[in-house]
C-alpha cells in the first residue's frame, strides 16, 4: 500500500505551525502581556476639566501599546492617550473608570475617577496636560513706610546742640509682588528759609524682595536752624512708579530774654527723704547776656542760714534778700552751669546742686 501523500502533507503541516507556535529564548517576538498598571490609579477630577493618566505593560519588556477607554457610565467623558476629559455636564460624584488595554490583547488595567464639582478659576488659572497650574500675576510695586502722615520732632531752644535732637527712624516694608530695586529718600523743605532743615542717613536702600527683610532709614533735624517752624516732605521713591511721602516738622523757640529766674522750695525737710525740692526748676535754659537769678522759697521752715557757692567759690546773697543771688554774664559759661545751695533747718544742714544751662 502506498503512502498517502495528502496524510504526510497534513502532518508536516500541523508540525510545523507546532514549532513556530513555541516561543523560545532566542525568540525575537516580545512576550505576551500579562498587565496593566495604570497611575494614577484613584483621582478626582473636576466638572469641566482634564487629567492625565498612564499606563504600564507588564512584563515591561512587553509592547508597551495600549489602547484608552472609558467604561460605563461615560456621561460623554473622552480619554485619548491617557488624556481624560470630563464634559461640564457630567454630574458631580459620578464615578467613572478608565481602562487601558494591552493592543492586540484583552488583559487590560484600570482607574477609578469621581468627578467633583468645577472650580471657579481666576484668569490666571488654567488645568492642562500636567493638571492645574497657576500663571505669573500681574506685576505689582509697592512700599509702606512706618510713619505717620505728619511726623512733629520735640521744639528746641535756638543754639541747641546735635545731642539735643531726637531722631525718627522709618521702616520700609515691600508690599509688592515684585523686588522694589534701588530706593532713594528726598527731603523737599517747605515753609521755611533754611534749605537744609533736615538730614537723612540710610540712602540710597538696596533692593528690598519680595517678603524680603524690611530696610530703615532716619531722619533728624540739623543743627543751627533760625528761629521757627521747620516743615518739609520725606519722599522714598524707586523705578515703576514706586513713591510714598510723610511730612515733618520742627519748631525752633527763641532764647528767653531779660533775667532768668529759678525758684527753690523747701518741703519735707523734716523727714528721712526730705531736702532740697527743685522739682520746681524749669528747663533751666537762659541767656548769658540777661543773667539768671536763683531764688530760695524757705516756705515757712526755720532757716537759720542759706549758704550759695559756684564751685569752691561762695556766691553773695542779694543785698535786698538773703535767700536770693544774682549772676551776671561775668559769673556764667555757655552750656551747663551749676550752683550749690546748702540751707540749715533747726541745726541741720540740707545741700543740693541746681543745674541750668547757659546759651547765648
Amino acid at each position: 500500500m502506498k503512502p498517502d501523500r495528502r496524510l504526510f502533507a497534513a502532518v508536516a503541516m500541523i508540525a510545523t505551525i507546532a514549532i513556530l507556535g513555541c516561543r523560545t529564548d532566542n525568540d525575537p517576538r516580545p512576550p505576551t502581556p500579562t498587565d496593566v498598571n495604570v497611575t494614577p490609579p484613584t483621582a478626582e477630577v473636576g466638572q469641566g476639566q482634564t487629567r492625565q493618566f498612564n499606563a504600564a505593560v507588564l512584563p515591561s519588556d512587553a509592547s508597551q501599546t495600549v489602547n484608552w477607554a472609558v467604561d460605563y457610565p461615560a456621561h460623554g467623558a473622552t480619554v485619548e492617550g491617557g488624556l481624560l476629559t470630563v464634559p461640564p455636564a457630567v454630574p458631580a460624584g459620578t464615578e467613572l473608570t478608565v481602562r487601558a488595554t494591552a493592543a492586540g490583547t484583552q488583559v487590560s488595567g484600570y482607574a477609578t475617577v469621581t468627578v467633583t464639582e468645577a472650580e471657579t478659576l481666576p484668569d490666571c488659572e488654567f488645568c492642562g496636560d500636567e493638571g492645574c497650574h497657576v500663571c505669573d500675576p500681574t506685576p505689582a510695586w509697592a512700599i509702606n513706610l512706618d510713619a505717620p502722615a505728619t511726623h512733629t520732632f520735640p521744639a528746641l531752644t535756638e543754639n541747641y546742640t546735635a545731642d539735643d535732637r531726637t531722631a525718627l527712624d522709618v521702616i520700609v516694608t515691600n508690599m509688592g509682588n515684585q523686588p522694589t530695586g534701588e530706593l532713594s529718600v528726598t527731603v523737599s523743605v517747605t515753609g521755611t528759609t533754611s534749605p537744609n532743615a533736615f538730614t537723612v542717613t540710610g540712602s540710597p536702600i538696596a533692593s528690598i524682595a519680595v517678603g524680603g527683610t524690611p530696610a530703615t532709614f532716619t531722619v533728624r533735624p540739623n543743627t543751627g536752624l533760625a528761629v521757627g517752624t521747620h516743615t518739609a516732605t520725606v519722599t522714598v521713591s524707586g523705578d515703576n512708579d514706586i513713591s510714598e511721602s510723610f511730612d515733618v516738622t520742627f519748631t525752633v523757640n527763641p532764647v528767653p530774654t531779660g533775667t532768668g529766674g529759678i525758684t527753690v522750695g523747701l518741703r519735707d525737710f523734716v523727714n528721712a527723704a526730705g531736702g532740697l525740692d527743685i522739682s520746681g526748676i524749669p528747663d533751666g535754659i537762659v541767656s548769658r547776656a540777661g543773667g539768671v537769678t536763683l531764688t530760695l522759697d524757705p516756705e515757712g521752715a526755720n532757716v537759720q542760714s542759706v549758704t550759695w557757692m559756684q564751685g569752691t567759690t561762695p556766691l553773695y546773697p542779694d543785698p535786698d534778700n538773703e535767700n536770693s543771688i544774682a549772676l551776671g554774664a561775668d559769673r556764667l559759661t555757655l552750656g551747663t552751669n551749676s550752683v550749690t545751695l546748702v540751707v540749715e533747718i533747726d541745726g541741720n544742714a540740707y545741700g543740693r546742686s541746681i543745674t541750668f544751662r547757659v546759651v547765648e
